[in-house]
Formats: structure tokens, sequence, C-alpha cells
């Protein structure tokens, strides 16, 4: 494997940093499709994950939304 250049580096931490983003934000809508009723099935198909990983998806979701449920609406938002 190449070492990658000085020039390359700050660009894979963009990459990184965007990527980490991403992904709370695409958590963050799946959470609230599954509250609105979505299931993990459709969620997980959407997202492009592969049908292995659908209960973990749908344990997570479940695992949220009951962490949702605990936290005042006040702090919710």
């Amino acid at each position: 494997m190449p070492i990658e250049t000085v020039e390359a580096i700050p660009l894979l931490a963009q990459i990184h940093l965007r990527t980490r983003e991403h992904k709370e934000e695409l958590w963050e809508l799946a959470v609230r499709a599954f509250q609105a009723g979505a299931t993990p099935a459709s969620i997980a198909r959407v997202m492009g994950l592969s049908e292995t990983e659908i209960g973990q998806l749908s344990q997570a979701l479940s695992a949220a939304t009951a962490d949702s449920v605990n936290i005042p609406a006040s702090q919710a938002s």
C-alpha cells in the first residue's frame, strides 16, 4: 500500500469528518422514519444495507426510540 502524500492527508481527514457527519444525519432520519412507522427492512433497503444488517438496525432503532421516549420533550429537539 502506498504511503499517503502530505497533500492527501488533510483531504482524507475531510472525507472522514464528512462521512461521520453524513452517517449521523442518516441515523437521525432513520430514527424519525422508524418513529413515523417505517419498518426496519424499508429503512435498511433505502440506506443500502444488506439483509443481514436488518436485525441489527431493528435493535438499534428500537433502543434509540426507547431512549428518546425517556427524554423530556424540551430536550428532544
